[in-house]
């Protein structure tokens, strides 16, 4: 079934305020079938952010992000199995690929998180990043803050791990955890334009390979030489669990301190506006990917000139790109 015949069978069977009665009333159903909703139908996001805001804020939202191959999936796993030994309940996003089929995620929370898929204590969502670059997609907000209405206190949200332009989780999490492994020592200088600028704690994994150390001190003097805030840097084997209690004691700390200053608040406006620029970025995106994927567009005089154009070498296809873009413009297609 398309996202589309989902949305609208969901449509006839729950209204957005039922989903949410059921969510704040901590029915897992719900909270599986609203994510659903909020996920194949863009346009109910609106309505249901709305309706959730004052159930939200008490959660912990910490966004692990890295390099692809530095274990934020075994991170995220060890620190889930920490805070559920401590009864803390737990959500966990994790963003995959984009299938570039079906446009669904390539991996499945089963895979990723067995450990956890039967504990009632852990609800995993698997999502797809649908192509957007950053590592996350704009349901990410909303999926957090419905975990977070349902009464999860501590979520996770884990990126994709495309490097350094993995930077959209700065927009939703509290705490940004960047995971790096010895090997990244060598790019440091690169990273600072990037996951460097976004971290407020460093998790140096799979510390046992050599050059641990040596990247440990080169963060840490990275940081000093910068009029910033010091992120906090800890040496893990997310495998054995070495440093998973000291990390988790890092970002409890930090969340409480920011709590108590009042930074959280700061900076979760800032965030929301951030992330409403993205959204709209988004939004466009997605909007000119369907124009362009809409065999309907073949059938404009106009466009079809300019791809017949283009396919037998007579006109150039970026500058035919601009005439389409321009014509779509021009006939309002794009705000429809």
């Amino acid at each position: 079934m398309s996202h589309l015949g989902i949305w609208r069978d969901m449509k006839r069977k729950y209204s957005v305020d039922a989903l949410v009665d059921g969510l704040v009333s901590r029915n897992e159903g719900a909270l599986a079938r609203i994510l659903t909703l909020m996920e194949s139908s863009p346009r109910s996001r609106s309505a249901i952010s709305q309706r959730i805001s004052d159930y939200c804020g008490s959660a912990h939202v910490i966004g692990i992000t890295g390099p692809p191959g530095a274990g934020k999936s075994t991170i995220t796993a060890a620190l889930t199995a920490l805070l559920r030994e401590q009864d803390r309940k737990v959500g966990i996003i994790a963003y995959d690929p984009s299938s570039p089929f079906s446009g669904g995620s390539v991996l499945g929370d089963r895979i990723r998180m067995r450990d956890h898929f039967l504990d009632d204590g852990v609800f995993i969502r698997s999502l797809s990043n649908r192509g957007v670059p950053g590592g996350i997609s704009s349901s990410a907000k909303i999926a957090a803050d419905l975990m977070d209405a349902f009464g999860l206190g501590s979520i996770i949200i884990e990126t994709v791990g495309v490097g350094q332009t993995d930077l959209n989780v700065m927009r939703v999490a509290d705490t940004v955890l960047v995971v790096l492994v010895p090997e990244s020592g060598d790019s440091i200088q690169v990273m600072k334009s990037g996951l460097m600028e976004i971290g407020d704690v460093f998790a140096v994994n799979k510390s046992d390979r050599l050059g641990a150390d040596r990247l440990v001190h080169a963060l840490e003097t990275s940081f000093k030489e910068s009029e910033a805030t010091i992120p906090s840097v800890v040496k893990t084997r997310a495998d054995t669990n070495e440093g998973i209690h000291e990390l988790l004691e890092i970002l409890d700390q930090r969340f409480r301190t920011m709590g108590a200053n009042g930074s959280l608040e700061i900076e979760r406006r800032s965030s929301r506006v951030g992330y409403m620029y993205d959204a709209v970025a988004e939004i466009i995106t997605g909007k000119i990917r369907d124009l362009v994927d809409v065999e309907d567009l073949r059938s404009d005089s106009k466009i079809l000139n300019i791809i017949d154009g283009v396919q037998c070498g007579s006109n150039d296809p970026f500058d035919s790109a601009m005439k389409i873009v321009d014509l779509l413009l021009t006939e309002n297609q794009l705000y429809k």
